[in-house]
This record gives C-alpha cells, sequence and structure tokens, in this order.
C-alpha cells in the first residue's frame, strides 16, 4: 500500500469517527435539552413562595374568624354572583335561539 493510499484511507477513517462522535454528542445534548425542559415544567408547576406565604395568610384569616357570618360572607357573595350570572347568561342564551 502506497503512503498516499495510507494517508487518505486514515483520513477516512478519521471522518467517520469524527461524524459517529458528533452523532452521538447531539444524541446526548437532546437528551439533556429534554431534561432540561421537564425540569423547568416542574419547577413552574410548583408553588411560588409568595403563593404559600398568600394562601397561609388566608387560612389565618379564616380560622380567626372561626366560620362567622363575616367570614363566610363574601363566600356566598361569590356563589350569587355565579348563579345570577349562570341564570341570566341561560336567559340570553335561550332568547337568541
Amino acid at each position: 500500500m502506497k503512503a498516499r493510499d495510507y494517508i487518505d484511507v486514515r483520513i477516512h477513517d478519521l471522518r467517520m469517527a469524527i461524524d459517529q462522535a458528533r452523532a452521538s454528542m447531539e444524541r446526548r445534548l437532546d437528551g439533556m435539552n429534554e431534561f432540561r425542559d421537564s425540569l423547568k415544567d416542574q419547577s413552574e408547576k410548583f408553588a411560588s413562595r409568595e403563593g404559600l406565604y398568600n394562601l397561609e395568610r388566608q387560612v389565618q384569616e379564616l380560622r380567626v374568624t372561626g366560620g362567622s357570618a363575616a367570614g363566610r360572607a363574601p363566600f356566598i357573595d361569590a356563589i350569587l354572583k355565579i348563579g345570577i350570572g349562570l341564570v341570566i347568561g341561560y336567559s340570553l342564551f335561550k332568547l337568541t335561539s
């Protein structure tokens, strides 16, 4: 085998090795990106400190009111508003159809 042929074969082998390494690295990076995206999705679903603080404050307020009428009034008010809105929406829907 001539030196020129030997060099050509070695260059070809090295290029193939580089292509295989590149493909392997791309698969590895794709896997890392997938893992990173799943961590990002998971962290977005976690409660924030501020949200937990607000929730704790609301629970404390409910404990203080002890289920008194003042504590139930906003809840009853919200239920009434939703109910009235549903009745009006249903009535308008029936009138237009």
